[in-house]
């Protein structure tokens, strides 16, 4: 089916995420990153085959902000979802909906219900 690249430095979160996908994608391989750069490194190695990106915002020192502006610059087409447990500012927010294929922003704690039925949604 593809593969999922999961960017997320938080054990207990990533252990959600992961749950969520292979309950979803039974099929699909779980690129798990806890750092953008490896997510980076990932991206190149895969992007043809990359069928979801879900980023934490906060990540380390970085937010999510670059690497979705990274991914867009070299495939718009891929489903970017952004997770935090902040709310971002709406009018970027709004923005950057309009001009890529950011889906939508998930405000943690996320049910686990509701990753497997949006993320079957964004992919059908």
């Amino acid at each position: 089916m593809g593969k999922v690249l999961l960017i997320e430095d938080d054990e207990d979160n990533l252990f959600l995420f992961k749950t969520a996908l292979v309950g979803s994608f039974r099929n699909s391989d779980i690129l798990a990153c806890d750092n953008f750069k490896e997510a980076q490194e990932n991206f190149e190695q895969f992007r043809s085959e990359i069928i979801l990106i879900i980023a934490d915002h906060r990540v380390q020192l970085d937010t999510s902000d670059v690497f979705f502006d990274y991914v867009q610059k070299r495939n718009k087409k891929i489903p970017f979802i952004i997770v935090s447990a902040s709310i971002p500012d709406s009018n970027d927010y709004l923005k950057k909906v309009r001009n890529s294929e950011l889906h939508c922003f998930w405000q943690k704690p996320v049910p686990i219900e509701e990753i497997e039925e949006y993320i079957k949604y964004i992919l059908s």
